[in-house]
């Protein structure tokens, strides 16, 4: 899994660097986020098949659904976490956040990958938010908040859908509450 998704994040940050200096048309912005979100099903065979038991009446199964909805999830956490950045350490703030709740819930802090994104990010927000090097700060832009979502969905996807760690998919949801809301409101007005 943390190979594949190394290598389709590659992908995200490559085609995003180009986006921040050309400033592509919104049809290939998604048109490369649906692409590298079924790289990373096809190789991974990792996706959502299961909601869990929402309503009550017993677990949710997606069937033939699975893939489109996977891509539909992944394209929406990538724009929801591209649309909340703007204020410094919000976007990447708000990533950490979901990855600590979603690594301590689910057991998966314990993996590498997890572990490097997390320390990746809270030293981008040292610099970001201005408390190591007073002069200087960086900055996303659309590759890094594209690469962050890229990652935040695939971290939530991958522990909810897999049997070995234990955390059930509407949680998961109430993890991305900040960003999702923020997209969500944005639509509507």
């Amino acid at each position: 899994f943390s190979n594949y998704l190394i290598l389709t994040s590659v992908l995200i940050v490559i085609f995003f660097l180009i986006d921040d200096q050309k400033n592509m048309k919104p049809f290939y912005r998604i048109a490369a986020q649906s692409f590298a979100s079924l790289i990373m099903i096809f190789f991974s065979e990792i996706y959502i098949t299961n909601l869990g038991n929402l309503f009550g009446y017993g677990e949710i199964y997606l069937g033939y659904l699975s893939i489109p909805f996977t891509v539909f999830c992944i394209v929406g956490i990538m724009n929801a976490f591209n649309m909340i950045d703007g204020i410094n350490g919000l976007c990447a703030g708000s990533a950490l956040v979901m990855l600590l709740f979603t690594g301590f819930a689910s057991g998966f802090i314990y993996d590498s990958m997890l572990v490097l994104m997390i320390g990746s990010i809270i030293g981008f927000l040292a610099f970001n938010l201005r408390i190591v090097g007073k002069k200087r700060a960086v900055f996303l832009g659309d590759h890094g908040s594209n690469f962050i979502g890229f990652i935040v969905a695939w971290v939530a996807i991958h522990c909810s859908q897999m049997e070995t760690y234990t955390i059930n998919p509407i949680t998961i949801v109430w993890f991305i509450a900040i960003p999702f809301l923020d997209c969500v409101g944005l639509i509507i007005s």
